[in-house]
Protein backbone atom coordinates (compact mmCIF):
# COMPACT_ATOMS: atom_id res chain seq x y z
CA UNK A 1 0.00 0.00 0.00
CA UNK A 2 1.08 3.47 -0.96
CA UNK A 3 2.78 5.09 2.63
CA UNK A 4 0.29 8.05 4.07
CA UNK A 5 2.04 10.52 5.32
CA UNK A 6 0.78 12.56 8.34
CA UNK A 7 -1.09 15.70 6.91
CA UNK A 8 0.41 19.33 7.61
CA UNK A 9 -0.97 21.30 10.37
CA UNK A 10 -3.86 23.12 9.21
CA UNK A 11 -3.92 21.69 5.83
CA UNK A 12 -7.51 20.34 5.27
CA UNK A 13 -8.10 16.56 5.89
CA UNK A 14 -7.81 14.36 2.67
CA UNK A 15 -8.75 10.91 2.23
CA UNK A 16 -5.92 8.17 2.68
CA UNK A 17 -5.66 4.62 1.91
CA UNK A 18 -5.06 4.55 5.95
CA UNK A 19 -7.93 6.07 6.44
CA UNK A 20 -10.28 3.96 3.91
CA UNK A 21 -8.86 1.10 5.07
CA UNK A 22 -9.44 1.51 9.23
CA UNK A 23 -13.53 2.46 7.51
CA UNK A 24 -13.98 -0.75 5.59
CA UNK A 25 -12.32 -2.73 8.46
CA UNK A 26 -14.41 -1.73 11.42
CA UNK A 27 -17.91 -1.49 8.77
CA UNK A 28 -16.32 -5.24 8.38
CA UNK A 29 -16.26 -5.87 12.02
CA UNK A 30 -19.47 -4.42 12.80
CA UNK A 31 -21.41 -6.55 10.48
CA UNK A 32 -19.60 -9.72 11.73
CA UNK A 33 -20.52 -9.13 15.40
CA UNK A 34 -23.83 -8.63 14.37
CA UNK A 35 -24.29 -11.51 11.79
CA UNK A 36 -23.12 -13.38 14.71
CA UNK A 37 -25.54 -12.30 17.56
CA UNK A 38 -28.31 -12.78 15.10
CA UNK A 39 -26.79 -16.48 13.82
CA UNK A 40 -25.26 -18.26 16.63
CA UNK A 41 -28.34 -18.43 18.79
CA UNK A 42 -30.28 -19.93 15.38
CA UNK A 43 -27.45 -22.34 15.21
CA UNK A 44 -26.40 -21.30 11.56
CA UNK A 45 -22.48 -22.01 12.21
CA UNK A 46 -21.82 -22.06 8.54
CA UNK A 47 -22.64 -17.99 8.37
CA UNK A 48 -21.27 -17.17 11.67
CA UNK A 49 -17.77 -19.12 10.67
CA UNK A 50 -18.01 -17.32 7.36
CA UNK A 51 -18.20 -14.23 8.86
CA UNK A 52 -15.10 -14.81 11.40
CA UNK A 53 -13.40 -15.98 7.92
CA UNK A 54 -14.15 -12.80 6.40
CA UNK A 55 -13.05 -10.52 9.53
CA UNK A 56 -9.89 -12.40 9.91
CA UNK A 57 -9.05 -11.80 6.41
CA UNK A 58 -9.62 -8.10 6.26
CA UNK A 59 -7.00 -7.75 9.93
CA UNK A 60 -4.26 -9.95 8.18
CA UNK A 61 -1.33 -7.72 7.30
CA UNK A 62 -1.01 -6.27 3.22
CA UNK A 63 1.76 -9.11 2.30
CA UNK A 64 -0.59 -11.49 3.39
CA UNK A 65 -3.01 -10.49 1.18
CA UNK A 66 -3.08 -13.72 -1.17
CA UNK A 67 -4.27 -15.58 2.08
CA UNK A 68 -6.48 -13.07 2.87
CA UNK A 69 -8.16 -13.16 -0.75
CA UNK A 70 -8.11 -16.90 -0.35
CA UNK A 71 -10.22 -16.34 2.82
CA UNK A 72 -12.88 -14.03 1.75
CA UNK A 73 -13.06 -15.49 -1.59
CA UNK A 74 -14.13 -18.84 0.38
CA UNK A 75 -16.82 -17.20 3.31
CA UNK A 76 -19.69 -16.74 0.85
CA UNK A 77 -19.41 -20.89 -0.49
CA UNK A 78 -19.06 -21.83 3.45
CA UNK A 79 -22.18 -19.66 4.14
CA UNK A 80 -24.27 -20.72 1.12
CA UNK A 81 -23.98 -24.31 2.46
CA UNK A 82 -26.18 -23.67 5.70
CA UNK A 83 -27.32 -19.84 5.85
CA UNK A 84 -30.81 -18.91 5.14
CA UNK A 85 -30.03 -15.27 4.89
CA UNK A 86 -26.72 -14.36 2.83
CA UNK A 87 -26.67 -10.95 3.25
CA UNK A 88 -24.85 -10.29 5.86
CA UNK A 89 -21.75 -12.21 4.41
CA UNK A 90 -21.90 -10.73 0.79
CA UNK A 91 -21.90 -7.28 2.66
CA UNK A 92 -18.72 -8.18 4.20
CA UNK A 93 -17.41 -9.65 1.38
CA UNK A 94 -17.97 -6.36 -0.61
CA UNK A 95 -16.12 -4.52 1.42
CA UNK A 96 -13.40 -6.89 2.25
CA UNK A 97 -12.92 -6.21 -1.38
CA UNK A 98 -12.03 -2.80 -0.87
CA UNK A 99 -9.50 -3.17 1.50
CA UNK A 100 -7.70 -5.29 -0.13
CA UNK A 101 -8.09 -3.49 -3.32
CA UNK A 102 -6.51 -0.12 -1.31
CA UNK A 103 -3.49 -2.43 -0.32
CA UNK A 104 -3.25 -3.94 -3.53
CA UNK A 105 -2.08 -2.89 -7.13
CA UNK A 106 -4.37 -6.49 -8.22
CA UNK A 107 -8.14 -5.04 -7.55
CA UNK A 108 -8.94 -6.91 -11.36
CA UNK A 109 -7.99 -10.23 -9.70
CA UNK A 110 -9.08 -9.22 -6.37
CA UNK A 111 -13.07 -8.23 -7.98
CA UNK A 112 -13.05 -11.09 -9.90
CA UNK A 113 -12.20 -13.93 -7.37
CA UNK A 114 -14.54 -12.12 -4.41
CA UNK A 115 -17.26 -11.42 -7.03
CA UNK A 116 -17.55 -14.59 -8.49
CA UNK A 117 -17.60 -16.20 -4.97
CA UNK A 118 -20.35 -13.89 -4.21
CA UNK A 119 -22.29 -14.76 -6.91
CA UNK A 120 -22.07 -18.10 -7.03
CA UNK A 121 -22.49 -18.18 -3.08
CA UNK A 122 -25.85 -15.64 -3.55
CA UNK A 123 -26.83 -18.19 -6.11
CA UNK A 124 -26.71 -21.54 -3.98
CA UNK A 125 -27.82 -19.29 -1.65
CA UNK A 126 -31.42 -18.74 -3.37
CA UNK A 127 -31.26 -21.63 -5.75
CA UNK A 128 -30.99 -19.03 -9.23
CA UNK A 129 -28.60 -17.06 -10.92
CA UNK A 130 -30.25 -15.24 -13.66
CA UNK A 131 -31.42 -11.82 -13.18
CA UNK A 132 -34.84 -12.92 -14.57
CA UNK A 133 -35.31 -15.00 -12.10
CA UNK A 134 -32.94 -14.02 -8.76
CA UNK A 135 -31.45 -10.40 -8.74
CA UNK A 136 -29.44 -11.22 -5.22
CA UNK A 137 -26.88 -12.79 -6.82
CA UNK A 138 -26.14 -10.21 -9.60
CA UNK A 139 -26.54 -7.48 -7.01
CA UNK A 140 -23.87 -9.12 -4.88
CA UNK A 141 -21.49 -8.87 -7.35
CA UNK A 142 -22.30 -5.81 -8.76
CA UNK A 143 -21.29 -4.79 -5.10
CA UNK A 144 -18.13 -6.36 -5.06
CA UNK A 145 -16.96 -4.88 -8.60
CA UNK A 146 -18.15 -1.61 -7.16
CA UNK A 147 -16.33 -0.79 -4.05
CA UNK A 148 -13.47 -3.11 -5.83
CA UNK A 149 -13.17 0.09 -8.78
CA UNK A 150 -13.77 2.59 -5.35
CA UNK A 151 -10.38 0.73 -3.43
CA UNK A 152 -8.75 0.99 -6.61
CA UNK A 153 -9.70 4.84 -7.13
CA UNK A 154 -7.96 5.80 -4.02
CA UNK A 155 -5.39 4.10 -4.40
CA UNK A 156 -4.22 5.36 -7.66
CA UNK A 157 -5.46 8.94 -5.98
CA UNK A 158 -2.98 8.40 -3.72
CA UNK A 159 -0.18 7.18 -5.67
CA UNK A 160 -0.52 10.29 -8.09
CA UNK A 161 -0.24 12.93 -5.44
CA UNK A 162 3.03 11.26 -3.70
CA UNK A 163 3.96 11.21 -7.43
CA UNK A 164 3.78 14.51 -7.52
CA UNK A 165 5.40 15.01 -4.27
CA UNK A 166 8.11 13.12 -5.62
CA UNK A 167 8.71 15.12 -9.00
CA UNK A 168 8.21 18.48 -6.84
CA UNK A 169 10.88 17.79 -4.40
CA UNK A 170 13.04 16.48 -6.95
CA UNK A 171 12.57 19.71 -8.98
CA UNK A 172 13.31 21.35 -5.33
CA UNK A 173 16.56 19.72 -5.08
CA UNK A 174 17.47 20.53 -9.20
CA UNK A 175 16.65 24.08 -8.05
CA UNK A 176 18.87 24.51 -5.10
CA UNK A 177 21.69 22.40 -7.30
CA UNK A 178 21.54 25.32 -9.50
CA UNK A 179 21.74 27.85 -7.39
CA UNK A 180 24.65 26.30 -5.73
CA UNK A 181 26.43 25.99 -8.58
CA UNK A 182 25.31 29.48 -9.69
CA UNK A 183 26.55 30.71 -6.07
CA UNK A 184 29.90 29.08 -6.86
CA UNK A 185 30.69 30.03 -10.15
CA UNK A 186 29.79 33.55 -9.03
CA UNK A 187 32.59 33.04 -6.51
CA UNK A 188 35.20 32.18 -8.81
CA UNK A 189 34.40 34.94 -10.98
CA UNK A 190 34.84 37.48 -8.25
CA UNK A 191 37.84 35.75 -6.76
CA UNK A 192 39.41 36.04 -10.63
CA UNK A 193 38.52 39.86 -10.53
CA UNK A 194 39.76 40.61 -7.34
CA UNK A 195 43.13 38.61 -7.75
CA UNK A 196 43.34 40.24 -11.37
CA UNK A 197 42.48 44.40 -10.06
CA UNK A 198 42.84 44.13 -6.67
CA UNK A 199 45.57 42.07 -5.39
CA UNK A 200 47.42 43.73 -7.99
CA UNK A 201 47.09 47.28 -7.11
CA UNK A 202 48.19 46.16 -3.52
CA UNK A 203 51.34 44.45 -4.98
CA UNK A 204 52.05 47.33 -7.08
CA UNK A 205 51.33 49.43 -3.91
CA UNK A 206 53.86 47.85 -1.66
CA UNK A 207 56.56 47.20 -4.23
CA UNK A 208 56.55 51.33 -4.72
CA UNK A 209 56.48 52.01 -1.16
CA UNK A 210 59.51 49.57 -0.98
CA UNK A 211 61.36 51.92 -3.74
CA UNK A 212 60.61 55.07 -1.84
CA UNK A 213 62.10 53.80 0.96
CA UNK A 214 65.44 53.32 -0.85
CA UNK A 215 65.43 56.58 -2.27
CA UNK A 216 64.80 57.95 0.66
CA UNK A 217 68.05 60.30 2.22
CA UNK A 218 69.84 59.47 5.20
CA UNK A 219 68.10 61.91 7.51
CA UNK A 220 64.76 61.03 6.65
CA UNK A 221 64.04 59.14 9.69
CA UNK A 222 60.76 59.86 10.02
CA UNK A 223 59.61 59.85 6.49
CA UNK A 224 61.22 56.28 6.10
CA UNK A 225 59.08 55.59 9.77
CA UNK A 226 55.94 56.10 8.20
CA UNK A 227 56.64 54.61 4.65
CA UNK A 228 57.67 51.34 6.61
CA UNK A 229 53.92 51.43 8.86
CA UNK A 230 52.44 52.01 5.21
CA UNK A 231 53.98 49.06 3.54
CA UNK A 232 53.27 46.86 6.75
CA UNK A 233 49.90 48.29 6.59
CA UNK A 234 49.89 47.56 2.45
CA UNK A 235 51.25 43.94 3.04
CA UNK A 236 48.64 43.39 5.71
CA UNK A 237 45.82 44.38 3.33
CA UNK A 238 47.46 41.75 1.01
CA UNK A 239 47.29 39.48 3.28
CA UNK A 240 43.56 39.64 3.78
CA UNK A 241 43.13 40.00 0.17
CA UNK A 242 44.95 36.88 -0.27
CA UNK A 243 42.41 34.78 2.43
CA UNK A 244 39.74 36.36 0.75
CA UNK A 245 40.49 34.92 -2.39
CA UNK A 246 40.95 31.47 -0.48
CA UNK A 247 37.40 31.74 0.81
CA UNK A 248 35.99 32.75 -2.29
CA UNK A 249 37.65 29.89 -3.70
CA UNK A 250 36.80 27.42 -0.90
CA UNK A 251 34.28 28.60 1.32
CA UNK A 252 35.35 25.51 3.56
CA UNK A 253 38.31 27.88 4.67
CA UNK A 254 38.44 29.99 7.44
CA UNK A 255 36.75 33.80 7.32
CA UNK A 256 39.37 36.22 7.30
CA UNK A 257 39.98 37.53 10.01
CA UNK A 258 38.61 34.54 11.95
CA UNK A 259 41.18 32.06 13.96
CA UNK A 260 41.97 29.45 12.02
CA UNK A 261 42.74 25.85 14.19
CA UNK A 262 45.35 25.80 16.14
CA UNK A 263 45.78 29.52 16.20
CA UNK A 264 45.04 31.55 19.40
CA UNK A 265 42.27 33.35 20.05
CA UNK A 266 41.97 36.96 19.62
CA UNK A 267 41.81 38.55 22.95
CA UNK A 268 41.84 42.30 24.30
CA UNK A 269 46.33 42.86 23.39
CA UNK A 270 44.90 42.22 19.52
CA UNK A 271 42.67 45.46 19.99
CA UNK A 272 45.73 47.02 21.74
CA UNK A 273 47.61 46.38 19.14
CA UNK A 274 44.90 47.55 16.77
CA UNK A 275 44.72 50.43 18.38
CA UNK A 276 48.08 51.33 18.37
CA UNK A 277 48.62 51.38 14.73
CA UNK A 278 45.89 53.92 14.55
CA UNK A 279 47.39 56.02 17.75
CA UNK A 280 50.81 55.83 15.50
CA UNK A 281 49.15 56.89 12.75
CA UNK A 282 48.08 59.98 14.35
CA UNK A 283 44.59 59.49 15.42
CA UNK A 284 43.74 59.95 19.15
CA UNK A 285 42.14 56.71 20.80
CA UNK A 286 41.11 56.82 24.00
CA UNK A 287 40.43 53.03 25.41
CA UNK A 288 38.58 50.65 28.06
CA UNK A 289 39.64 47.17 27.78
CA UNK A 290 38.21 44.41 30.03
CA UNK A 291 39.53 40.66 29.20
CA UNK A 292 38.21 38.89 26.49
CA UNK A 293 40.02 35.69 25.89
CA UNK A 294 37.16 33.49 27.04
CA UNK A 295 35.12 34.87 24.48
CA UNK A 296 34.80 31.94 21.88
CA UNK A 297 36.84 32.24 18.45
CA UNK A 298 34.30 33.59 15.96
CA UNK A 299 32.70 36.20 19.04
CA UNK A 300 36.25 37.63 19.75
CA UNK A 301 36.66 37.94 15.99
CA UNK A 302 33.44 39.81 15.77
CA UNK A 303 34.58 42.41 18.15
CA UNK A 304 37.48 42.59 16.51
CA UNK A 305 36.36 43.55 13.57
CA UNK A 306 33.75 46.09 15.22
CA UNK A 307 36.54 47.69 16.44
CA UNK A 308 38.84 48.10 13.51
CA UNK A 309 36.04 49.14 11.00
CA UNK A 310 34.36 51.68 13.40
CA UNK A 311 37.96 53.47 13.92
CA UNK A 312 38.51 53.20 10.41
CA UNK A 313 35.01 54.88 9.87
CA UNK A 314 36.24 57.51 12.86
CA UNK A 315 39.03 58.37 10.83
CA UNK A 316 37.41 58.90 7.29
CA UNK A 317 34.45 60.88 8.87
CA UNK A 318 34.57 61.78 12.28
CA UNK A 319 36.71 64.56 13.97
CA UNK A 320 39.17 64.75 17.07
CA UNK A 321 39.67 60.92 17.75
CA UNK A 322 37.26 58.12 19.06
CA UNK A 323 36.48 56.80 23.19
CA UNK A 324 36.76 52.77 22.70
CA UNK A 325 35.23 50.47 25.63
CA UNK A 326 34.92 46.50 25.63
CA UNK A 327 33.17 45.73 28.83
CA UNK A 328 31.89 42.66 29.83
CA UNK A 329 28.69 41.59 30.89
CA UNK A 330 27.15 39.81 33.87
CA UNK A 331 25.61 37.23 32.03
CA UNK A 332 29.39 36.43 30.07
CA UNK A 333 28.76 38.87 26.99
CA UNK A 334 30.38 41.70 26.19
CA UNK A 335 29.81 45.01 25.04
CA UNK A 336 31.53 47.09 22.55
CA UNK A 337 31.01 50.91 22.22
CA UNK A 338 32.97 52.90 19.43
CA UNK A 339 31.93 56.57 19.66
CA UNK A 340 33.54 60.01 18.10
CA UNK A 341 33.08 63.52 17.15
CA UNK A 342 31.30 63.64 13.63
CA UNK A 343 32.89 65.92 11.36
CA UNK A 344 31.40 69.49 10.14
CA UNK A 345 30.04 67.62 6.82
CA UNK A 346 29.79 64.00 7.10
CA UNK A 347 27.14 61.87 5.63
CA UNK A 348 25.24 59.18 7.98
CA UNK A 349 26.49 56.51 7.65
CA UNK A 350 23.03 54.83 9.54
CA UNK A 351 21.12 55.10 6.60
CA UNK A 352 21.97 52.32 3.28
CA UNK A 353 23.36 55.29 1.37
CA UNK A 354 26.19 55.69 3.67
CA UNK A 355 28.06 52.87 2.55
CA UNK A 356 28.30 48.88 3.78
CA UNK A 357 30.90 48.94 6.78
CA UNK A 358 27.76 49.84 9.52
CA UNK A 359 26.02 46.83 7.72
CA UNK A 360 28.64 44.48 7.50
CA UNK A 361 29.33 45.01 11.38
CA UNK A 362 25.55 44.45 12.07
CA UNK A 363 25.84 41.66 9.99
CA UNK A 364 29.22 40.14 11.76
CA UNK A 365 27.13 40.73 15.27
CA UNK A 366 23.93 39.06 14.36
CA UNK A 367 26.05 35.51 12.51
CA UNK A 368 27.16 35.24 16.27
CA UNK A 369 23.74 35.61 17.89
CA UNK A 370 24.66 39.68 18.88
CA UNK A 371 22.91 42.91 17.72
CA UNK A 372 24.51 45.81 16.67
CA UNK A 373 23.18 49.46 16.47
CA UNK A 374 24.88 52.83 15.20
CA UNK A 375 23.53 56.32 16.43
CA UNK A 376 24.57 60.18 15.26
CA UNK A 377 23.04 62.39 17.47
CA UNK A 378 24.30 65.93 15.48
CA UNK A 379 27.90 65.99 17.17
CA UNK A 380 28.25 62.68 18.08
CA UNK A 381 28.47 59.37 16.23
CA UNK A 382 28.66 55.69 18.23
CA UNK A 383 28.68 52.26 17.39
CA UNK A 384 27.34 49.76 19.93
CA UNK A 385 27.17 46.10 19.98
CA UNK A 386 26.14 43.57 22.05
CA UNK A 387 27.68 40.16 21.86
CA UNK A 388 27.38 36.72 23.69
CA UNK A 389 29.40 34.78 25.49
CA UNK A 390 29.25 31.76 23.02
CA UNK A 391 28.04 32.15 19.44
CA UNK A 392 24.83 31.38 18.88
CA UNK A 393 21.77 31.67 16.39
Amino acid sequence: MPPSPSPSPGSRLSVTPDSVTLAARALVTLIALVVVAVAAPAGEFAEVAAALVITIGVWLPAHRWAIALALIAAAPLVDAAASTDPAGVFSMAAFASLVLAVREPRALLIGGVIGASALVGVALNVGAVAPTQEVSPSIALFSVMVLTSVGAAVRATWQSRLDVAARLEAAELARATAVERGVAEERLRIARDLHDSIGHQIAVVSMRIGAAEVALPDDADASARALGEARAAVQAVLRETQDTLRVLRDPSEPEPGAPVPGASTPGASDVVALIETWRDAGMRVDATMDSIGDLSPRVAATVFRIVQESLTNAHRHGAGGADVEVRRLVDGGVRVSVANLRAARVRDLTTPSGGSGVAGMRERARSVGGTLTAQADGSHFQVTAVLPQEEGR
